[in-house]
């Protein structure tokens, strides 16, 4: 196992951008990194869990601290690996909590999160091949999830999305590494999709054109907006998320909650986001960290007005 900060090789820049917003937004988010095998998630990982374990003042993971140094060894107290063991090669209901008669010998995740962090700013759960969870361990980690305590994060990484429970996913802020070749897409679904291939295909059926369009088009205009346009801003955010509710609703999804759409849409919002400043459009990158904001209160049950209204004053405001 890799424990080096260096991920410089990896072809991950949105990736890479979205961790650094996640990192300096401080906000209590569990994410998802996912891509195809040998996509760089595992590596995108472990960036962010040792981002958030950094004792550094600036750009983290800063590689230099204490705490950095005690990732870079292998041995920091306030993090926990979790992947899959044993002959099953399965990630077992015991690895979450304890379980009496358990063949896991490793730390449960809910014993580890019982005290506060040692030495590091917050502890941090890290799960690779999340998808190799039983369900039995997905609905255990569920709760843990949704109301984690103040001092934890949760990263997860997987190679196939696809085999997650959608409970899970629809938990955690998305970052994709398995981006698709740009130059086949058109702009707008490439601007969205944020490089997961099931987003490429969902949003390039017939009854997605006009929205990825004018969505697209919308968040494309917003590097050139003034601080008096925020509310107003905030009110068309609302209504594209509508928008994407109605379009994206199926009739697989009549016990969906609201949440899950709203989280849905803050994702390729946040996948848009990433590809204006990828493009160079600066002015975006504070928007970028609110809406990681966003997501967490969303997943934590605030209203989704306040939520839209909060981030488009605070990033739009002058100065």
């Amino acid at each position: 196992m890799s424990n080096g900060l260096s991920v410089s090789e990896i072809g991950c820049v949105e990736a890479m951008n979205a961790v650094g917003a996640v990192l300096r937004s401080g906000a209590s988010v569990s994410v998802l990194v996912y891509g195809l095998d040998g996509g760089g998630q595992h590596e995108v990982a472990e960036r962010l869990a040792c981002g958030h374990l950094c004792m550094g003042e600036d750009e983290r993971p800063c590689g230099v601290c204490k705490t950095c140094g005690a990732y870079t060894r292998g041995n920091s107290a306030d993090l926990l690996r979790v992947e899959p063991e044993g002959k099953s090669d399965l990630i077992s209901v015991g690895a979450v909590s304890s379980r009496e008669g358990s063949s896991y010998d490793g730390v449960p995740i809910a014993d580890f999160l019982r005290v506060g962090p040692l030495v590091a700013p917050l502890k941090v759960v890290l799960i690779h091949e999340a998808e190799r969870m039983t369900d039995a361990a997905s609905n255990a980690l569920l709760k843990t999830l949704e109301e984690p305590p103040e001092y934890a994060r949760f990263v997860l990484s997987t190679g196939n999305l696809s085999r997650l429970l959608p409970t899970i996913v629809s938990r955690c802020l998305l970052i994709g590494c398995d981006l698709p070749d740009e130059s086949n897409l058109p702009r707008s679904i490439a601007a969205l999709s944020g490089g997961t291939n099931a987003v490429v295909l969902q949003l390039s059926e017939e009854r997605f054109i006009e929205f990825v369009e004018d969505f697209s088009s919308w968040v494309h205009s917003l590097a050139k907006r003034s601080a008096i346009e925020a509310m107003r801003l905030s009110s068309d955010f609302q209504s594209f998320a509508e928008k994407y509710q109605e379009l994206a609703k199926t009739s697989e999804d009549k016990d969906k909650a609201d949440r899950a759409f709203r989280a849905e849409f803050l994702t390729l919002f946040a996948n848009a986001l990433g590809y204006e400043l990828r493009k160079g459009e600066s002015r975006l990158v504070r928007l970028a960290e609110l809406v990681v904001e966003g997501h967490a209160s969303v997943q934590g049950n605030v209203r989704f007005d306040f939520v839209c209204d909060s981030m488009f004053a605070t990033a739009f405001q002058p100065g």
